[in-house]
């Protein structure tokens, strides 16, 4: 479960969202002890289970007694043991059911959700030239629309953040253009037909015969009599050949291939895309940071008010946390003789400024 200490280390420059980590920490390890209550409550069930079963099949292996009146109490002991088991089975399902209800709040997964997200985070305040996650600006809560409740508002913003997500699938499954296609496939011929081109110099420059063609690696593995024996060589590479030597023609059959199945009305270039799914992001966080502003409202309104988060909701905006712009420490300048030319540094001197205190005397 989410640790104070990781909170206090990864939100130290953020108190607002540190205050709301270890509220819903809390809350999360409440419904835990609450979960594992149950089961306890169930185990101990189980425990008087097996006793009363135990005990109504001791009773039924007693050999039958001479007084009538002896036998009908230990069959009614016996009838009275088989539906204690069966009502306490019943209790134990009721209990196990409500366990796993209470494990299945969304607060336990959001205090799982934001663990990881602080443990993937660079954002430490040991480390001041990483990202740190900082309280984002306060805004006003969103305006409901005339007549609408909290619950109704969520409601809407919700049903947006999911239109949202099916157009970032879109964009991802998008193809891409068919100038970038062929940009694919033209780099893919060219360097075969670099590769195929035939070594002509020993013929222009010596007379000698011999042409060169590109060859490539070939191993076999051939059978005789069950035992495998490996034949390695070398072939010409055809088609790095036929690249060379039908170069023009291979793209040009290749652009109609191309242009016949492109989808350019529907493509996004890499640009093109990268930038869309940064819109549609940005768009989706700004939506649920106003669904956890209504969602505050409603939890402001009383207990019974409280609208429940989304398990899957962006820690983000759960916490209202954002990034500190990077910083990057000043290089240290370089140190200079009398005579303006560059004097030898020792390291000690370089690394005395970032130690704290007088950390690095020892090193002079």
């Amino acid at each position: 479960m989410l640790d104070a200490k990781i909170i206090a280390l990864k939100l130290a420059g953020a108190p607002r969202a540190h205050a709301k980590a270890k509220a819903i920490a809390d809350a999360a390890e409440a419904f835990n002890l609450q979960a594992r209550g149950l089961i306890d409550q169930a185990n101990k069930l189980v425990d008087r289970i097996t006793a009363a079963t135990g005990r109504a099949s001791e009773l039924a292996h007693w050999p039958s007694l001479p007084d009538s009146r002896a036998n009908e109490r230990v069959e009614a002991e016996i009838e009275e043991a088989e539906r204690l088991a069966s009502e306490l089975k019943a209790d134990v399902a009721r209990l196990r059911q409500r366990a796993h209800q209470v494990r299945e709040r969304p607060e336990i997964a959001l205090a799982h959700a934001i663990e990881r997200f602080l443990l993937a985070h660079m954002g430490d305040a040991n480390f001041p030239g990483n990202q740190r996650l900082v309280d984002a600006e306060e805004t006003r809560p969103p305006k409901l629309a005339k007549n609408e409740t909290r619950e109704s508002a969520v409601a809407r913003i919700r049903n947006q953040i999911a239109e949202l997500h099916a157009e970032m699938h879109a964009v991802r499954s998008a193809p891409i253009p068919s100038s970038e296609a062929f940009a694919i496939v033209e780099g893919q011929v060219n360097r075969l037909a670099v590769l195929g081109q035939p070594d002509v110099f020993q013929i222009v420059e010596h007379g000698q015969p011999g042409l060169e063609f590109a060859r490539q690696d070939l191993a076999l593995l051939t059978r005789n009599n069950e035992a495998g024996i490996h034949v390695q060589g070398q072939i010409v590479d055809t088609l790095a050949v036929v690249a060379w030597a039908f170069r023009d023609e291979i793209l040009a059959k290749l652009k109609r291939e191309i242009d016949q199945v492109a989808d350019d009305a529907n493509a996004f270039g890499r640009a093109e895309r990268a930038a869309k799914l940064d819109e549609l992001a940005a768009a989706v966080l700004a939506a649920e940071r106003d669904e956890e502003a209504v969602i505050v409202m409603s939890e402001a309104a009383g207990v019974d008010q409280a609208i429940a988060r989304r398990a899957d909701a962006d820690v983000r905006a759960v916490l209202g946390l954002a990034e500190a712009p990077q910083t990057v420490p000043p290089r240290p300048r370089l140190a200079r003789r009398p005579d303006g030319a560059p004097r030898r540094v020792r390291e000690a001197e370089l690394i005395r400024p970032i130690l704290p205190g007088n950390a690095g005397s020892f090193l002079t």
